[in-house]
């Protein structure tokens, strides 16, 4: 028979439990509980960054912190907040005065169709698509697949 030893590591180590979130609000706003790189200079910034046609993704890699930390900083600073609510609006305008330009021919080599796919992924945009008919009969809709045309 062997004789089991209890070495030291086969004791069972005693573990922490997981630890909730320790960041708490003061009574300013602000978190408290880990340090912050937010400053009020961080508006000018963003206003920056979005004036270049730049979204809300890639904002944190521009400011040198997490996309976490933009998206509290939303929450906390108000002035911030408003700052990126401008500046999507100024990204859009951006984007919008580019596709201007390439449809009017002042961009060489513009792709339409790049531009329309970036619309509709960035900012929403959808193809309207209208169904019209007698409102009380039922819509019959048909699935045609690829090369099994009538």
């Amino acid at each position: 028979m062997v004789e089991k030893k209890e070495t030291e590591s086969s004791t069972p180590r005693k573990t922490r439990a997981p630890s909730k979130a320790r960041t708490k609000r003061a009574k300013d706003g602000s978190l408290r509980g880990s340090a912050t790189k937010y400053s009020p200079e961080m508006c000018g910034k963003a206003r920056e960054h979005f004036k270049e046609g730049y979204g809300m993704p890639t904002l944190g890699a521009a400011l040198g912190v997490g996309h976490t930390s933009v998206y509290n900083w939303r929450k906390v600073h108000p002035e911030f907040d408003k700052a990126c609510s401008e500046g999507e609006e100024t990204a859009l305008l951006w984007w919008e005065n580019k596709g201007r330009e390439g449809m009017t021919g002042k961009i060489s080599g513009f792709n339409a169709a790049v531009w329309i796919f970036n619309m509709k992924n960035k900012f929403g945009w959808r193809d309207k698509q209208e169904i019209s008919g007698d409102a009380e009969a039922p819509l019959t809709i048909e699935i045609v697949k690829l090369g099994e045309g009538k």
